[in-house]
């Protein structure tokens, strides 16, 4: 390899380098639930409130969910029922008022 290839190698290796370092995320892992000791939480939906994006609320099957007030550094876990059952993949959808829907 001749010495000015060289150099633009390296200087093109640490731009790379240098980006993949900064596009990665700004927060912990978090283990919100580690659920039944064979699995976890499993085909979640997730959903932002439209006017507060700090806000979040996902559900798991099938009768899981978890909030979050402060973007997701936290969470709550909640465990739904409902006179009519629980059953299906879950899904998580703002509503107009502010309010989620499981």
């Amino acid at each position: 390899m001749e010495k000015a290839t060289r150099k633009y190698f390296v200087l093109i290796s640490f731009l790379i380098l240098g980006f993949v370092g900064y596009t990665q995320s700004q927060y912990d892992v978090i283990e919100v639930d580690r659920g039944h000791k064979s699995f976890g939480p499993e085909e979640p939906s997730i959903a932002i409130h439209p006017n507060n994006p700090k806000k979040l609320v996902a559900g798991a099957n099938i009768n899981k969910l978890y909030q979050s007030e402060n973007g997701g550094k936290t969470w709550e876990k909640i465990e739904i029922s409902s006179l009519y059952g629980i059953w299906g993949d879950p899904v998580v959808i703002p509503g107009p008022n502010g309010y989620f829907f499981y």
